[in-house]
């Protein structure tokens, strides 16, 4: 036994250790102090143990198994072991559990709920047994639609971001980290949703080559996936770069440097400058447009695999200059 204690001004109480011994009996340790009643407590020493399983860790609305052994067979009539968890509200644990005569662990060992993220203080005590606590965590695994997102330069890509349980009544606010902003970028910060299981994390490609996502979040493992970033494919004009007088037009398409993807998509061509440039869908201009005949930008739909667009007009306003 520690030689004293120490108990703050204002408080009832202090901590000391005891070390048990190699012989199995009882003992008395006696305190006393100035100005206070001498009092003694006996202190049990025995070889007959309980023993909880260390590291546990469950989700929150899942179980998971807890181990709960005895250093010695339980006698003629088996042993009750009481089982608590504090503090409540964090894991749910069976009251008590049966271990049968000369056993020394139960025919079914009990399981634990995890109820929120946290972790909690598992107890276990017998008549004739040293009792055990343990640490029970909950906490919940992020996972990644894909270990490698693929993008492309100035353009995005989706990645879904999942946790293996469903985010508590205040959601869940997942960190995203990429280790080289100068090939790719994301938000900081992604929210799953109350109730919710995932969220989507936009990434952004800037410069070719590869980096890495990580997500983490409170009471949660992370997860991580490459990020490679390929060259987008270059749009040209059919022709070249048009030479246009004033107060006319010339027709041209949109090259892909690539098929386009499944689904249709929308290509949308515009002027840097509508007082020099108006562009339009039809040779006679468009008639929403007004006076003018053409529209700062218009859009054309691009079907799967198609490497060419419509035809359109660019139309010169003015005798010089370039956009």
């Amino acid at each position: 036994v520690s030689g004293s204690a120490v108990i703050n001004a204002g408080q009832t109480t202090g901590n000391f250790t005891v070390t048990g011994g190699s012989t199995a009996g009882t003992a008395h340790i006696g305190v006393s102090t100035a100005g206070y009643s001498i009092t003694s407590a006996p202190v049990t020493l025995t070889g007959a143990v309980i023993a909880l399983a260390s590291g546990v860790t469950v989700a929150p609305g899942s179980n998971a198994t807890l181990n709960v052994t005895l250093s010695q067979p339980a006698p003629a009539g088996g042993v009750t072991v009481a089982l608590s968890a504090s503090p409540a509200g964090t894991i749910t644990v069976p009251s008590t559990v049966s271990i049968g005569p000369g056993k020394t662990a139960p025919d079914t060992q009990p399981q634990v709920t995890g109820v929120a993220l946290g972790s909690a203080q598992v107890t276990a005590t017998a008549p004739g047994y040293a009792p055990d606590t343990e640490t029970v965590t909950v906490q919940t695994a992020l996972t990644l639609s894909t270990v490698n997102l693929q993008v492309l330069t100035d353009n995005t890509a989706d990645i879904t971001v999942t946790s293996t349980s469903p985010a508590g009544q205040a959601g869940l606010l997942v960190t995203v980290l990429i280790d080289d902003t100068n090939k790719a970028t994301a938000p900081a910060t992604v929210q799953i949703q109350p109730n919710q299981n995932s969220a989507t994390i936009t990434v952004t490609g800037v410069a070719v080559g590869s980096t890495t996502l990580h997500v983490s979040a409170p009471g949660a493992t992370g997860n991580s996936a490459t990020v490679t970033v390929s060259q987008a494919p270059a749009m040209t004009l059919s022709g070249g770069n048009p030479t246009i007088g004033k107060d006319l037009q010339i027709q041209t398409r949109v090259n892909l440097g690539a098929a386009a993807p499944p689904g249709n998509i929308l290509l949308t061509i515009a002027s840097d400058d509508p007082t020099k440039v108006l562009l339009s869908i039809s040779p006679t201009g468009d008639a929403a447009a007004g006076a003018a005949g053409g529209s700062a930008s218009i859009g054309l739909p691009m079907s799967q695999n198609a490497t060419l667009s419509a035809p359109f007009y660019v139309q010169g306003l003015v005798s010089s200059g370039s956009t």
